[in-house]
């Protein structure tokens, strides 16, 4: 019998920006993370004798969400690095990277020219709860490895 093991402690995230130095996350309060791609890479024109002309479409950028609990050590720093990008010159903005790798999958996500959508929305209950930070890709890419 074949079987496959997944286990999210062994996601590692690396995310870094030159002047803030990185972050290593194996775990550090992540609760999940998802990557997608917002734009089509192909798109149809139909005629109306049924001919079909595909165009394909460039389409590198993309965006991640990963939720952390808000007392967390990477809330800490995605709060550090979107404090600083809000002063820093429009030259350090996007110089942030991000990399992927789930165990055990054969694939890394690398994202470049990262930066927060913005100051992650909070809540305070009576109990600790998540934070999502809405992470935006100039260029996201997967390498099979």
């Amino acid at each position: 019998m074949a079987f496959t093991t997944y286990s999210f402690e062994e996601v590692s995230v690396v995310i870094s920006h030159p002047a803030l130095g990185q972050f290593v996350a194996s775990g550090q309060g992540l609760k999940s993370i998802s990557v997608s791609r917002p734009n089509d890479m192909r798109q149809d024109d139909l005629a109306g004798d049924g001919h079909v002309m595909v165009s394909k479409m460039p389409s590198p950028n993309g965006g991640i969400v990963m939720t952390c609990q808000q007392t967390s050590p990477f809330q800490d720093f995605m709060t550090k690095l979107t404090n600083y990008l809000k002063t820093a010159p429009a030259s350090e903005f996007a110089k942030g990277t991000i990399v992927i790798s789930p165990v055990n999958q054969n694939i890394r996500h690398y994202g470049r020219g990262v930066t927060p959508q913005k100051m992650a929305d909070k809540n305070y209950e009576a109990a600790g709860g998540t934070v999502p930070w809405n992470l935006m890709c100039a260029e996201l890419t997967d390498e099979v490895v």
